[in-house]
């Protein structure tokens, strides 16, 4: 509905502290420029993003240091977003896809309490109550490698038969 929505880390070398951003733009025909009209500033400090999708009014992001933090955003006024829960699970998700309106499949990696990744592993996020988000499935995937960590073509979902399909 016009607006464009960014997600970004900031990270200052020298320091090694990073902070996380979610800015949400409108277009000025006259001046030709995008401006800032919203944003959530600081989610999850010192973490990284590694997931973001954005979805209608809602938002999702994934940051990553030790756990995987998930966030609910809603986007419903573009001026004034909001961080509305959270959840937290060891490892972390480099790609989310919908999968209904109260559910995302978070493909990523597993790994310990102390931030060492493990191996691959699709999730299931339930996210019908938006404020809570649960941790509703894992499958492990082993210690492989997909391409669609880094590239969302390489995931396949089918809707017909709720199939994913991810080269491993």
């Amino acid at each position: 509905e016009g607006a464009l929505r960014i997600a970004t880390t900031e990270r200052v070398w020298e320091t090694n502290q990073s902070t996380n951003q979610v800015y949400v733009l409108t277009h000025d025909a006259d001046e030709k420029t995008l401006n800032a009209v919203g944003a959530v500033y600081d989610i999850a400090p010192d973490e990284q993003i590694y997931a973001v999708r954005f979805q209608g009014d809602r938002g999702f992001v994934v940051t990553f240091r030790q756990v995987d933090p998930l966030f609910t955003l809603d986007l419903s006024e573009p001026a004034a977003p909001r961080i509305v829960g959270e959840l937290k699970v060891p490892g972390f998700s480099t790609y989310l896809h919908p999968f209904g309106p109260d559910h995302l499949i978070g493909l990523g990696h597993t790994a310990t309490d102390e931030g060492r990744v493990t191996g691959m592993q699709l999730s299931l996020f339930d996210v019908g109550n938006f404020a809570a988000p649960t941790l509703a499935h894992t499958q492990s995937l082993g210690e492989g490698w997909s391409d669609a960590l880094n590239n969302h073509h390489a995931f396949t979902f089918w809707a017909p038969e709720s199939l994913v399909m991810v080269p491993v």
